[in-house]
């Protein structure tokens, strides 16, 4: 089947906001079997205090509490208005806070009955002034992360660590199974690495450890076709390296356009095609 395992909505503040059943209608145009909606569900009132940024910027990361619910009967609604010519799934992209962890498996208990797929993605590090977005933009992952643990190297280990207590985590029966952009830190990596930090051996240290827990685990992960389109990454998150050892340990690697405007739906699915055709 021809599937897409991470969209966004017009639910999403920090995308273009056209209709939900726009991406639908270019998804179905573009010859998809199977469409994921994985929006990013409310956060903790609680950890929103922690991000040092505007209000706007907050306001902007994910949906309002009360959007929720309305979310998940609009995509539902969909899910069945297209049941003839696509399967849709209803989900949410739930971001791992370590510190939060009792409200996010209430969420989860809450609203997964009424999920078909989710993602367990991780976009905040604590840094200055509290927690910082990992991909906001290259000024506040400086500012705030790596003037925070001293150096680029050092903000991906932190990273790797808290990946690992992700995927250990007990989040309770309705735990995604799939983990978002596995390696989001490649989002700046060239503006301070210079080059693919994928290709670092001490990058590929952490991830032989990692895997193993994904494999034990049963994940599988979001190969994520974003990348390409950031001047400072340009390539996939993982990296095609990486997406290549993870194919030959079995490891099940999901398309996902990342899409957050309708012109970026089927974004890389031939880059896509051609990794994994012969796995």
């Amino acid at each position: 089947m021809k599937s897409d395992g991470h969209t966004h909505t017009e639910y999403c503040f920090h995308g273009s906001r056209e209709a939900t059943e726009e991406f639908v209608i270019r998804a179905i145009e573009l010859g998809f079997d199977s469409y994921s909606f994985t929006e990013h569900p409310p956060l903790p009132g609680e950890f929103k205090k922690l991000l040092p940024y505007s209000n706007q910027t907050v306001d902007a990361i994910a949906m309002k509490e009360k959007d929720l619910d309305q979310y998940i009967k609009e995509m539902h609604h969909l899910k069945n208005k297209y049941k003839d010519k696509i399967l849709l799934k209803v989900g949410l992209e739930v971001d791992f806070l370590p510190e939060h962890i009792s409200w996010t498996r209430n969420l989860l208990n809450d609203y997964g009955p009424y999920l078909d797929d989710s993602l367990l993605s991780l976009h905040f590090l604590r840094g200055v002034d509290g927690y910082r977005c990992v991909d906001l933009n290259p000024e506040d992952f400086k500012e705030g992360l790596i003037d925070f643990y001293g150096s680029y190297d050092d903000v991906v280990f932190e990273y790797f660590r808290v990946m690992d207590e992700q995927i250990k985590v007990d989040l309770g029966p309705f735990k995604p199974k799939r983990i978002g952009h596995f390696t989001l830190y490649q989002i700046f990596q060239r503006k301070f690495f210079e080059t693919s930090y994928s290709h670092s051996n001490i990058a590929l240290q952490k991830f032989n450890q990692l895997f193993q827990l994904i494999k034990d685990g049963n994940y599988s992960l979001d190969f994520n076709m974003a990348g390409f389109h950031k001047p400072h990454c340009l390539e996939s998150y993982p990296a095609e390296s990486i997406a290549n050892l993870c194919l030959s340990l079995g490891i099940d690697m999901i398309y996902g356009s990342d899409s957050h405007s309708v012109k970026d739906v089927g974004r890389g699915y031939g880059f896509f095609e051609k990794m994994t055709a012969a796995k």
